[in-house]
Order: C-alpha cells, then sequence, then structure tokens
C-alpha cells in the first residue's frame, strides 16, 4: 500500500510538471506590442478587423446606423477605426471620412473604395480636427489597452462630432470576457455634452 501511495505522489507531481510545462497559458509570450503595432501586424498578416466587422454584427450595426443617418438628415460621417472596409459596404452615408493605425488597412480601404468620392481614408496621425455631423468608433474601444491611448481616442471622437456621437463597444470595465486576448481591454466611457471639447 505504501509503495502505491508513494507511486500515486510521483505521478501527480510529474503530471503537474508536465501541465505547467505544456499548457498555453504559461508558454512565454512576447510582451503586446501596443494597440498601433498590433493592428498593423494584424492586418500585414492579412487578418481582417475581426467578427464585428461581418455577418449578424455587421448587419445589424449597418440596420441601425443608417436608418439613423436617413432619420436625422446626417451629411458627414467621419470614424475612428474605419477597419478593413467591411462593415463600410453596407453603410448608407453621403460622405465620410474614415482614420485608422493602420497603414496596411488604410490602403486596402482606399483600394477596396478608389470608385466612390464620397469616402476618404487616411491614418490616425494625418488626422487634423476635420469635424462631421456624425463621429462614429464601432468596435474600437476595447481594442484601445493603453490608458493613454483610450483618453486620447475618446477625446479626439467626442471633437470630431457636430451633432452625433454614436460608440458601439461594452461600456464596462469587466473583463472576464477578454481573459487572454492582450489586444482586448473593456473600457467605462462617458460622452456627455459637459465633457465635450
Amino acid at each position: 500500500m505504501k509503495n502505491f501511495a508513494e507511486r500515486k505522489w510521483l505521478l501527480g507531481r510529474l503530471a503537474k510538471g508536465l501541465y505547467r510545462r505544456l499548457s498555453p497559458a504559461r508558454q512565454p509570450s512576447e510582451p503586446f506590442p501596443g494597440s498601433c503595432r498590433y493592428w498593423e501586424d494584424r492586418y500585414s498578416a492579412e487578418g481582417n478587423s475581426g467578427v464585428g466587422s461581418y455577418g449578424k454584427f455587421a448587419a445589424f450595426k449597418a440596420e441601425v446606423i443608417n436608418a439613423f443617418v436617413a432619420a436625422r438628415g446626417v451629411q458627414s460621417v467621419v470614424e475612428f477605426g474605419c477597419g478593413d472596409g467591411n462593415q463600410l459596404m453596407l453603410a448608407r452615408y453621403p460622405t465620410y471620412a474614415g482614420y485608422d493605425v493602420s497603414e496596411t488597412v488604410v490602403r486596402q480601404c482606399q483600394r477596396l473604395f478608389a470608385g466612390d468620392a464620397t469616402k476618404t481614408f487616411a491614418l490616425m496621425s494625418q488626422y487634423r480636427g476635420e469635424r462631421a455631423d456624425l463621429a462614429l468608433s464601432l468596435d474600437v474601444i476595447y481594442h484601445l489597452v493603453e490608458d493613454r491611448v483610450f483618453e486620447d481616442y475618446m477625446r479626439t471622437l467626442v471633437a470630431a462630432a457636430h451633432r452625433y456621437v454614436i460608440i458601439y463597444a461594452s461600456n464596462s470595465n469587466d473583463n472576464r470576457e477578454y481573459q487572454g486576448a492582450a489586444h482586448q481591454a473593456p473600457k467605462v466611457f462617458d460622452v456627455a455634452p459637459a465633457e465635450r471639447t
């Protein structure tokens, strides 16, 4: 009996050690390169904007925002974090300016919408304070993991709107859903008119 208990103890220790060495959660990983670098790397590796810009999520956002634009007489839209353009293909906006941190995706959108004079695209670093009736942020905020980047983004977003701001994001700092996703960090945001600049 004693021999059996010793073998069981030894096997248990070996199994735990093996699990620790092979578990993906325990593997050494490269440090998060930052939001800008993450998205440039993702798009340059032929990645896309993610599930929120496709299928039922994209269709839902397009239906709601297109109806809002039409009902409110919105003539111009600016979006910060325009992504790969898939969501935009469903949009009906009179004029549109899209900004993103990824040079790869900005070039992709410029090619995708080359024949559409109502749409322009540029890097966030090229944004010079242009304003529009509606400022959009769709599935971006929880990807801004650095506090300073998030704060700058929110100031830019709110200041860019003549009339309206639409944000599609979770408004929570509960990160249970994002465990293990270094490029996602939920945020609580508030764009009350009193805070506008």
